[in-house]
Formats: structure tokens, C-alpha cells, sequence
């Protein structure tokens, strides 16, 4: 029989495991700590104790190699659990590939070093120690040894330049530059930018390749976008890993090679070597609100205010917002472009006779502009309204990084994480009405994907989005209060339910279904400059 605790007891037996599993991975610096932390010293307590208890969860660093504070800001649903974050780190957040900070990629290390993931070697710990930094004392020798230059580097590693060799007479090529285009990558932007590179390369008649900057791509992934997009493509693709982390990694370019850039960073890198005039800048969202107000946010706007390269953003919402935001640039060299949703996947099926309604949340919680937490707030409500009755509809959770939650009737969703492509516009057509949070001025995807499939959608709106009813009138766009969205899903219910509306908005939207329409003048207009 199981004897339980009385609750006094618990939290000591507790701390006595996290003592344990924190010493032995050798990841507490206790002499850093204490001069990070003069007040610590000055209170006389004991740091490690201090660190685990109070230090941890105020965003105290228990060495210079793991940011607690950078940690708890990307992983909001470790505020719920109670754990200390280094903690959080060795028990579940290493092997669920989350980064101790912004300058060491857990996915990327376990990679490289594929015998410590099946040996349970935390990966910073492995790191550390590779590098001879066993103590207090190597930790501070070496910190003093850094340089201004060797600061930056580490603190963005993302904005090292793209270091090239030119290869004379080769044949022209379009290289696309990425993070990465591996399964949780694909979705959205990346996707759109392998469509437009292997469109343009086959309206210049040039070769095609792919960079990735920081993890090795997976080809199968690439064919896979293309084809589901009805994109044809016979010739070979190339794709090179030049790590942002190696300053060895080098890659040829020709004098015909045009670069295709997918975020502010990429751009950054790319035109440190390489002359504004072949270099294209996909824009897919005001990238200043990836960030708060400070160092990245400076940069990005650095970026977008002096770019002097050709522009290519996604949908004219978009560009008009970039526009009325003072970018002269952008509106001289930028070209907008309206997304596709090719019916090969993105349709409505046949009307359900029998079973449940299906109601569909876009979920990431880790993606602060999706409005996670706002959502859970609208859907709780409107199910204790009664607009989501659970003898009526099914709950569906799709995105990544979701823990499974439980609403205040008792209901649970449905999750659905890292889906494929094809998986994902199957689950769509079987949805009815759709919740899709974005907290700035783009449309975003879902919500279009859910109207091109026959669904209703709700999203909020922001600065110019007011409005979605030039690509279909099943979208329902109202401010991000809990009221108004709760008024928007239950217009979106009654929607929903009154087929011949329904289908009548469907049979009428203006999304389009081609990817060679949705860039034909962007194409065009880039081959003649």
C-alpha cells in the first residue's frame, strides 16, 4: 500500500533529490554565484540552497552557461510545474531538445554527439566538461579572456557572416538561406520560401540550392513541400550545413548566384558578404515583434530600416503595414505576393451526417505572439457559456511543444503535434470552427488554411488586420478581449451551423490555389531587375 506524506514533509524530501541531481551534474558554481549575487553572500546563507529554493526561480544563473531568466521565458509552462529551471533542464527540458540558453542548442549538440543521449548525459554538462571547464575558477580565467568581439559572437552567434569562397564559372543558382527545414520547421514561412526559390531558379533557368545555418537540412523534407504543392522540380538540389557556430564552415559562390534570405538574421549574415543587388529578402512578418525592446529588437530594426536589396513580403496587408511603419525603403524595392492553398489538400469534404462538430485551437505556447494562454482563457469561458457543449463537440489542440490541459468542466483536447504536412490538411477538413491567435499585423496561416478547407475561423485583429473578408467571409476578426472573441466564436458556431451560408462563403473565397499565380508578378518583375 502506498503511504502518503504528510504535505510538511514533502517539499525537504523533495529538495533533497533536486540537491543531488543538481551536484552531480556539476552545473552549480557556487564561488560565480556568490559574486553575481553579493546580496546571497552578504545574508550568509547557503548559496546552492538559495539557488534551488529562491535564486532559480528569480532568474538567477547557476553558471554563466544557463540563463534561468532567457530559460523561463521560453518555457512559460515551467511556472506551472513548480521546478526550479536548471532543475526543469536535467529532469525533462534535455531531452525534450529545449535550450539552456540562447548560445547552446541541445538538438543540435545531441546530434553531433549521438552516445550521450543514450547514455542520459545532460548535454551541457557533457559540453563543459569537453572544454576543460570543471570549476569556478577555469569559469572565470576563461570569461576574463574574452574579448568585446568574442562577447557579440557568442551572444549572436545567428548574425556571423556567411563566410564564401567564389568558384569561378559556375553555373547561375539561387541559394535559399534557413535555420533549418527539418519536420518542426516546415509549417508557413519555410515552406514559402522553398516554393518562391524553386520557382525563381526555374524561371532563370539556374540550379538550386539550400543553406541551413543551424541544423543539417533533411532532403526528403524539401521534395516533400514541393510536390504537395504542386511544384515541379526534376534537376538535383544541393544542400549545405554552414553552422552559424563554425567560423571554419565556408560555401562556394559563383557570379551569377542569387540569394534568397528568410529572416532578418539570415539577411544580416548574407549581406556581410555578398552585394546588396543579388540578395532577395522573403519578409513574412514585422520580425521586430519576435522581441521586447531591447538588443535583438534593436538590430532587427537596423535591418528592415537599411535594407537596399529587393523585398519580397508576404501578402499586402502586410506591405501596407510595413509601409505605414515608415519603411521607405520597403515600398521602393519591396513586392508583395497573396499566399496559395492548392486544393490537392486544402478542401472542403462532404458535409458530416453523423458524430460530433469538431473545434480546432492552433496551439504553441512557446510562440508568445500566438496568444497561447489568451486562447485557453476564451476556450474555457465559452465551453462554461455553453457555446462548445461537450455532447456537441470534440476539442482539438494542434501545434508544438503542447502539454495536455483540462478545462474547468472536466473536458480535455485532443493534441496533435509535429504532423506532416498532408496530416495536417487532413485534419483540417474534418474541423467545423477554428481558433487562430496572432498578435500582430499578419494574417498568419491557419486561419486561411481553415477557410481554403471549408471551415470557420476566428482570429483577433491588430493594427491594420481588421478585417479578413477579402480572402473569405468564414473568418471572423475581432479584437483580442475575452468578450469579443467570445462573441466571434459564437457567431462562429451559429456559422457554422447554417450550411447554406457556410458554403456560400467557401464556394466565394478569393484565396487563391496556385503558387505560380501567387508569385507571377513577383517573379516576373524580379527576372527584369
Amino acid at each position: 500500500m502506498a503511504i502518503s506524506l504528510p504535505r510538511r514533509f514533502r517539499r525537504p524530501i523533495r529538495l533533497l533529490g533536486e540537491m543531488w541531481l543538481v551536484r552531480s551534474s556539476r552545473l552549480f558554481f557556487r564561488d560565480w554565484y556568490l559574486a553575481q549575487n553579493p546580496d546571497v553572500e552578504q545574508a550568509r546563507v547557503n548559496p546552492f540552497i538559495h539557488f534551488l529554493r529562491h535564486g532559480g526561480f528569480e532568474g538567477r544563473d547557476p553558471n554563466p552557461y544557463f540563463d534561468s531568466d532567457w530559460y523561463l521565458q521560453q518555457n512559460p509552462d515551467i511556472a506551472q510545474s513548480d521546478l526550479n529551471p536548471l532543475v526543469h533542464y536535467l529532469r525533462y527540458g534535455a531531452r525534450a531538445g529545449r535550450d539552456p540558453s540562447p548560445e547552446f542548442h541541445t538538438t543540435r549538440y545531441l546530434a553531433q554527439h549521438p552516445e550521450i543521449a543514450h547514455q542520459r548525459i545532460n548535454p551541457l554538462a557533457h559540453y563543459l566538461q569537453s572544454v576543460g571547464i570543471h570549476d569556478d575558477h577555469q569559469t572565470n580565467a576563461l570569461l576574463a579572456q574574452h574579448t568585446v568581439a568574442e562577447v557579440l559572437h557568442k551572444r549572436f552567434p545567428h548574425l556571423r557572416p556567411l563566410r564564401v569562397f567564389t568558384v569561378p564559372a559556375l553555373e547561375p543558382r539561387v541559394t535559399m538561406v534557413t535555420d533549418s527545414i527539418n519536420t518542426g520547421s516546415l509549417f508557413g514561412g519555410v515552406a514559402t520560401a522553398i516554393i518562391l526559390a524553386t520557382l525563381l531558379a526555374k524561371r532563370l533557368g539556374a540550379g538550386l540550392r539550400v543553406i541551413t545555418r543551424q541544423a543539417k537540412a533533411d532532403a526528403a523534407n524539401f521534395r516533400k513541400v514541393i510536390e504537395l504543392n504542386g511544384i515541379p522540380w526534376d534537376r538535383n538540389v544541393q544542400f549545405v550545413f554552414a553552422d552559424e557556430r563554425d567560423d571554419s564552415a565556408q560555401v562556394d559562390i559563383g557570379a551569377e548566384e542569387i540569394f534568397l534570405t528568410t529572416s532578418w538574421w539570415t539577411t544580416w549574415s548574407v549581406q556581410a558578404s555578398i552585394p546588396p543587388e543579388n540578395i532577395i529578402y522573403l519578409l513574412q512578418e514585422d520580425e521586430r515583434m519576435f522581441y521586447p525592446f531591447g538588443d535583438d529588437y534593436l538590430r532587427c530594426a537596423e535591418t528592415l530600416g537599411g535594407l537596399n536589396m529587393r523585398v519580397v513580403v508576404n501578402s499586402k496587408l502586410m506591405f501596407d503595414h510595413l509601409v505605414c511603419q515608415g519603411f521607405e525603403n520597403i515600398r521602393k524595392n519591396g513586392l508583395w505576393f497573396e499566399p496559395s492553398f492548392p486544393k490537392a489538400h486544402f478542401y472542403r469534404e462532404p458535409q458530416r451526417q453523423e458524430g460530433k462538430k469538431n473545434f480546432l485551437f492552433y496551439a504553441r505556447p512557446n510562440n508568445y505572439r500566438n496568444l497561447y494562454y489568451r486562447g485557453l482563457e476564451i476556450i474555457d469561458r465559452a465551453i462554461l457559456r455553453g457555446i462548445f457543449p461537450s455532447e456537441v463537440w470534440d476539442l482539438h489542440f494542434v501545434g508544438k511543444d503542447l502539454p495536455q490541459v483540462r478545462f474547468t468542466n472536466g473536458s480535455r483536447p485532443q493534441i496533435w503535434q509535429n504532423l506532416n504536412w498532408g496530416d495536417y490538411a487532413a485534419l483540417l477538413r474534418r474541423m467545423d470552427v477554428g481558433l487562430c491567435l496572432m498578435y500582430t499585423p499578419h494574417p498568419s496561416y491557419p486561419p486561411l488554411d481553415l477557410a481554403a478547407c471549408g471551415a470557420v475561423a476566428v482570429t483577433n485583429s491588430y493594427g491594420s488586420k481588421q478585417s479578413l473578408e477579402q480572402y473569405s467571409k468564414n473568418i471572423i476578426v475581432r479584437p483580442p478581449d475575452v468578450p469579443s472573441q467570445l462573441e466571434a466564436l459564437a457567431a462562429a458556431v451559429e456559422l457554422a451551423g447554417d450550411e447554406r451560408r457556410r458554403s456560400e462563403n467557401y464556394g466565394n473565397n478569393s484565396l487563391l490555389d496556385d503558387w505560380n499565380i501567387s508569385f507571377q508578378d513577383v517573379l516576373a518583375r524580379l527576372v527584369r531587375s
